[in-house]
């Protein structure tokens, strides 16, 4: 085969559904009444009513929220367009709540979404029999995957709050998912957002502070901290009267009171500390929230540390929300918008009643006025007689795809993708790339969080040249282009199969490449899981520049083994994968690195039958050298491929030790053509990489 950057699937361990079963019925032109049928009133206020509403032809259960757009204030409707465009972004993504569909129909907007049947967070915390660290850092480590998510596609929430965590089902604590995307953005540019909009205590300093021009999406971080603080505390850092609560937001007033924080571990007063940073650029990002001390430490631990001080503050403060639920997120002198929330109705608790709040989406941006003085931009451009500049409308996206490339052959089919040839224009001659294009709409939750680790963990190892480079993504609402290096010279796989086998000389030279490779993957904590012949491509005209092509498994590992996943290919995946409830970490690339050298070298796999024959072999390392076909080879290189195919992790090599092996050290590098600004042999073939800074 030949089909340049094509994604091969077969054999998977485990495999992934192909794609959800949910068809965009407004693209048929017809109305939303031909579709579904209205249920029950859940609520409404202002402009929004919500229904609970059912399919007609599946029958499944979903909430649908009408819009009246006439009836909204000014600039309200593209703030709804930006709602909707944040939330088809962010489709399938990990604890985020799901829009279906949306119909416009005259001065109607129906958005179909996901029903969040269980109520808000801070209710289920509040009856819970026991409350620990332990349950906060889950809720924690549920609202930064959320979050995290959300930045990798350039989207800020901008009211991250306890009571827009909502639960899909009121009796499964993994159902929690970050909802109310009434003031999602994506970023454009740097510092591209000027909107004054939020909820008072949660605000980010960058928000309110008129001597900063601009912010961007690690506000979100500044409110997650806050919200962290109130799972482990049970009341807010900052509180006090509008102006005066500017101020202490502004300066980062506030303390970890001795009463309430004694007991709480060290380590999470240090992530809240780190994240509650004024200056956005020392704030830590969600990616490094994952990464820290407390979300390391042992469920035993946590487990031991109770909160019941926090959940009994926590359940005062519900009780204060019941007694005043009509004031929720509106400024004390906004009668007209008080006046809309007072006619909420509900038919369910309070906790059902907060969670239809975030499908209601008034106003909010007025709460922040008695703090700012009541502008509601920060944009010194805007001009307060221009109807959407009293939103502080930002600047949309410059370029689609189809603005820069034009689509040319297919070359590849991957499980939920299609892979293209694309030229750029206004390029030169030669600037041919593939890109793939994964259709968003019904991608499933897991395949949507797959596709956005592949994106994030080749954009952070695409400099290396034993890795296809990724140039550039593009999400757009419906697809995702990934732009990457052209490499017409075929897999590695069909080479071998030419061949039968490689020679050792040769073989090394591809070794070397691909420890290369794998030891850059490590550095950065990134794990490729699903490493065989068939994700590596070769460069056209030679037959030992080998690149690692296929990230479709690849996960960023935040802390020591943390991957839990079982995934890979039959034959190629690590025995620690195979377990009963797998913990594992970067160190399973190796062994299927040990894999792929046994047939490039052997011409055939190490561990031979099918289905359980085959992984019991694995499990028990269970291989030989045939004689007949290894007897060519030399013992150094039948040792580094004993050293990788080691059950024991712990007794196994590293990558960063294969590469400083003297079989591969003494390796040449095959001479390769220049590809655009020239890198040095040690950048591409040595790492200098300080290692015990890895975790710190």
């Amino acid at each position: 085969s030949n089909s340049g950057n094509g994604s091969s699937s077969n054999n998977k361990a485990v495999r992934r559904k192909n794609k959800n079963d949910f068809a965009e019925d407004s693209l048929t032109g017809l109305p939303f009444e031909e579709f579904y049928e209205i249920g029950d009133e859940l609520g409404e206020g202002g402009y929004a009513f919500v229904y609970r509403c059912h399919h007609k032809k599946t029958d499944k259960v979903y909430a649908v929220k009408e819009v009246i757009i006439s009836k909204m204030e000014s600039g309200g409707e593209s703030t709804l367009k930006d709602e909707i465009a944040a939330l088809k972004l962010l489709r399938g993504g990990a604890h985020i709540i799901r829009l279906y569909d949306v119909f416009y129909e005259e001065d109607h907007c129906f958005m179909i979404m996901e029903e969040m049947r269980g109520g808000d967070l801070l209710s289920r915390i509040c009856d819970k029999e026991v409350y620990t660290e332990r349950e906060a850092r889950g809720v924690c480590k549920v609202l930064f995957e959320a979050v995290l998510y959300c930045h990798q596609k350039k989207v800020a929430h901008r009211d991250i709050k306890p009571e827009n965590l909502l639960m899909v089902e009121a009796d499964d604590d993994t159902s929690i998912k970050l909802a109310d995307f009434g003031f999602a953005k994506k970023v454009v540019g740097d510092l591209g957002l000027s909107t004054l909009c939020g909820t008072a205590q949660y605000v980010a300093p960058e928000i309110l502070d008129f001597q900063v021009i601009g912010y961007d999406e690690r506000c979100d971080m500044w409110s997650a901290g806050v919200v962290t603080y109130i799972l482990l505390g049970g009341y807010a850092p900052f509180e006090g009267e509008p102006d005066e609560l500017a101020q202490f937001i502004i300066r980062g007033e506030y303390e970890f009171h001795k009463k309430y924080w004694a007991d709480i571990s060290e380590s999470a007063k240090d992530m809240i500390h780190n994240m509650l940073q004024i200056e956005p650029k020392k704030r830590l990002t969600a990616m490094d929230a994952l990464s820290c001390e407390w979300m390391g430490l042992s469920p035993e631990e946590l487990a031991s540390k109770d909160l019941g001080g926090a959940q009994e503050q926590m359940g005062e403060q519900q009780q204060r929300l019941e007694d005043n639920m009509a004031s929720l997120e509106i400024g004390d002198d906004d009668d007209d918008n008080s006046a809309a929330i007072n006619k909420i109705k509900s038919k369910k608790s309070i906790a059902g009643k907060k969670a239809l709040q975030a499908l209601i989406t008034t106003n909010k941006f007025l709460s922040l006025g008695p703090m700012v003085g009541g502008a509601t931009s920060k944009d010194p451009n805007n001009s307060d007689n221009a109807d959407n500049d009293k939103l502080g409308v930002e600047k949309a996206a410059e370029y689609d795809f189809e603005d820069c490339y034009d689509w040319g052959r297919q070359i590849g089919v991957g499980t939920y993708s299609v892979i293209h040839e694309a030229e750029q224009l206004d390029g030169d001659d030669d600037n041919i790339y593939a890109v793939k294009r994964i259709p968003r709409v019904d991608l499933w939750e897991e395949d949507a969080v797959a596709l956005q680790s592949e994106i994030i963990c080749l954009q952070q190892v695409s400099d290396c040249e034993c890795i296809v480079q990724l140039k550039e993504v593009f999400d757009e609402t419906n697809f995702t282009y990934m732009v990457l290096e052209l490499l017409p010279g075929g897999y590695l796989i069909d080479k071998i199969i030419e061949k039968h086998f490689y020679d050792e000389s040769k073989g090394l030279i591809i070794a070397k490449r691909l420890v290369t490779a794998v030891e850059y993957c490590h550095y950065n904590r990134i794990a490729i899981r699903d490493l065989k012949p068939e994700n590596m491509l070769l460069v056209e005209g030679s037959d030992t520049e080998v690149k690692l092509s296929d990230f479709g498994h690849a996960k960023k590992v935040f802390q020591p083994n943390s991957l839990t996943t079982v995934c890979g290919t039959e034959g190629f995946v690590a025995p620690e994968i195979i377990e009963h409830n797998p913990q594992y970490d970067v160190e399973c690339d190796i062994w299927s690195l040990g894999v792929v050298l046994y047939i490039l070298l052997g011409g055939y796999r190490p561990f031979r039958g099918e289905g359980e024959d085959c992984l019991r072999r694995i499990r028990y390392g269970e291989y030989t050298f045939h004689r007949k076909y290894w007897s060519h080879i030399s013992q150094d290189t039948k040792y580094l491929i004993e050293k990788m195919l080691t059950v024991d992790v712990g007794q196994r090599i590293t990558a960063q030790e294969a590469l400083d092996c003297d079989l591969i050290r003494n390796t040449p590098d095959k001479e390769r053509r220049k590809r655009g600004k020239k890198k040095s042999s040690e950048r591409r073939f040595k790492s200098n990489h300080n290692h015990a800074d890895k975790w710190k």
